[in-house]
């Protein structure tokens, strides 16, 4: 009778001899509760601990969950599980906002996962998705999201943000960096975004873009969404800003 006694350092499902091995390494007792209650089978929940236990920021956003945060484990459990399915794995962090981490995406050139930082209201995000509706209602273009959960946000891949190019400094709209990205597309869009805001009467808190590699703009991360009222000083110069930007380089 053949018998295996051994484990691979760093890997805790392998092949030996042709036979699919899986040392159940011990997770956190929350976690593997959670992967029960999911009803993962044992190959993917053999792929789940290799990922975890791969360390990185993954890792870190399940070592950070406390007894009281069940609900954001299964959100994050779904999230690893239905980017698997399409044989994509979160990576590494490559932007953050007031609320999110913003994480590239293994397998995929045009999506990103946006993570709900640990200890930020659980409503962020569904938020976030509602406010983003009236903008979209009222003829504004805004931020592709393909799926969302109260934690987790699957998303276009943006290849820029506007706060490289334009932020609030000393609370006034300031030119902080270029761009090689803004263009004339971006001039129209931006033209049609304050036409619209100023017409409709719409006045949005922290007001912010991300930019397309044509050099589409989508507004993005609004703090708050005012209908009936006019957009601000802030508003204004921040849109204005940009196509300045943009026109330098036409």
């Amino acid at each position: 009778e053949r018998v295996y006694n051994f484990e691979v350092e760093g890997y805790h499902s392998y092949y030996a001899d042709g036979i699919y091995v899986h040392n159940d390494y011990a997770l956190p007792e929350l976690i593997a509760n959670k992967l029960d209650e999911l009803k993962l089978d044992d190959k993917l929940r053999a792929h789940f601990i290799n990922d975890y236990n791969k360390g990185g920021e993954f890792k870190r956003y399940f070592d950070e969950i406390n007894s009281k945060n069940t609900d954001r484990i299964s959100d994050l459990i779904e999230l690893w599980n239905e980017l698997w399915k399409r044989d994509l794995k979160i990576g590494e962090v490559i932007g953050e906002g007031g609320n999110k981490f913003v994480h590239d995406i293994f397998g995929s050139d045009d999506m990103v996962v946006a993570i709900l930082k640990v200890g930020k209201p659980i409503n962020s995000i569904p938020k976030e998705m509602e406010l983003l509706e009236v903008l979209f209602k009222n003829g504004l273009p805004v931020v592709e999201v393909f799926q969302f959960t109260p934690r987790t946000m699957l998303m276009k891949k943006y290849v820029q943000g506007s706060k490289d190019i334009v932020k609030v400094v000393k609370k006034k709209p300031t030119i902080v960096g270029g761009s090689e990205y803004l263009n004339q597309n971006s001039v129209e869009d931006l033209l049609k975004i304050k036409s619209i805001m100023v017409k409709k009467k719409i006045q949005i808190n922290d007001l912010q873009f991300l930019i397309d590699k044509e050099g589409r703009v989508v507004i993005a991360d609004p703090l708050d969404v005012y209908e009936k009222v006019s957009p601000n000083n802030k508003n204004i110069r921040m849109i204005d800003l940009l196509i300045e930007v943009a026109k330098k380089n036409n």
